[in-house]
């Protein structure tokens, strides 16, 4: 007890101080973390929205909350966040983080509330919201969220096995808000681009914490040196695109992590002078990684897109595979699950050769849009919103 509230006070002391009750608001956004697209989404639908927002990483702490809970007897984490939704009294709650198992669970405490998630990025098994479900008894019981806002049908029906509520396909809201240029306005630049997933610290998985010598290297490994060999024989300028916040101390962390291991003469994709990175993808000619979101967006605006889906090969981890958790075979045109040079070779050499129109049509043919869609602007998402908030 006493290391519990030892913990407590430790958030207390780190968070930022609200004293005051929170406001009555018709709109909660859940997690701070994605609320500034909420808000930009809400307010492009009426600028009078002024949504509240409810910090569940312990960035603010409302101390009358925290006071109110401590008179019940009950300061955990879930009390905390139940008692600030029953004083704003929402009718919509919505979190740009879907994969919070609480977050699915909370509708059966508020019965009179609906809530709605936005699919923040690609979603896989382990380390991810199905594995939660999978060890849950009956899951589709205790877990509702009113409406479900996915990339693509794969994930929705998917999601639809575990969680009670309505799907809707939108795509990724961040890459619909950049309009795609038309083909023949495209200046692309003869460059290979390596979608960066270098992360920071650790990650637990099947009871193995991995770092990013043991998560990222193995991938990055057997596929960096063969992008390079392919760049200089056909004559293509190679970059790495970062994924840390830009000029920042983990940028330059993950900098030293690509230079120690593969040279100092490998170069980065310089973001400076672009808004967002798919302002970057679609001025490249052939994007490619492992199983990053970026990748599925770029499939998604019809760019050259090649998927090293690997990680499930290399280190047997089941979710990681190209489209999951559609099935898709282990290699094909654009993509292999496999670790094999020639594989790669082969979609390398493929995209290299491919008019872009004929690639358009095999995306229809494997049916890309089951995985993500693009929707211009938002357009069906802001009808969705728009008759739920009357």
């Amino acid at each position: 007890m006493f290391n519990y509230f030892k913990r407590v006070l430790k958030v207390i002391i780190q968070s930022k101080i609200q004293l005051l009750p929170p406001k009555k608001n018709n709109i909660l956004i859940f997690d701070k973390v994605g609320s500034n697209l909420i808000t930009i989404l809400l307010n492009k639908l009426d600028e009078r929205i002024q949504p509240s927002i409810l910090s569940v990483r312990g960035e603010e702490i409302n101390i009358f909350i925290l006071l109110n809970c401590l008179l019940r007897f009950n300061i955990s984490k879930k009390s905390y966040l139940r008692q600030n939704i029953k004083y704003i009294n929402p009718k919509i709650i919505i979190t740009f983080i879907d994969n919070n198992l609480y977050f699915h669970q909370l509708s059966k405490f508020y019965p009179n509330i609906k809530f709605i998630f936005i699919q923040n990025g690609w979603r896989s098994y382990y380390h991810d919201i199905f594995e939660k479900f999978k060890n849950m008894k009956n899951p589709k019981l205790q877990n509702k969220v009113d409406i479900m806002l996915v990339f693509g049908n794969s994930i929705g029906e998917l999601y639809n096995k575990y969680v009670k509520g309505n799907i809707h396909v939108i795509g990724s809201i961040k890459n619909n808000f950049t309009p795609i240029k038309k083909n023949k306005k495209r200046k692309k630049k003869k460059i290979i681009l390596y979608v960066s997933q270098w992360i920071d610290g650790t990650i637990k998985i099947k009871d193995r914490i991995y770092d990013n010598q043991s998560y990222s290297y193995p991938c990055d490994n057997f596929v960096i040196p063969i992008l390079i060999k392919f760049a200089l024989k056909e004559n293509y300028n190679f970059y790495i695109l970062t994924r840390s916040q830009l000029k920042s101390k983990t940028e330059i962390e993950e900098k030293k992590y690509y230079k120690d291991n593969f040279g100092n003469q490998l170069e980065f994709f310089d973001r400076s002078k672009f808004k967002n990175s798919y302002e970057i993808i679609d001025t490249i000619d052939i994007i490619t990684g492992i199983d990053s979101t970026l990748l599925y967006e770029s499939l998604s605006r019809n760019l050259k897109t090649a998927f090293f889906s690997i990680r499930s090969n290399l280190l047997n981890l089941h979710g990681y595979e190209f489209g999951w958790p559609d099935k898709y075979l282990n290699k094909g045109e654009f993509w292999t699950n496999i670790a094999n040079q020639e594989y790669i070779y082969k979609i390398l050499y493929f995209l290299h050769n491919s008019k872009l129109d004929n690639l358009i049509e095999l995306y229809k043919e494997r049916d890309s849009k089951q995985l993500i869609v693009y929707d211009e602007a938002n357009k069906n998402l802001f009808k969705i919103l728009k008759r739920l908030i009357k």
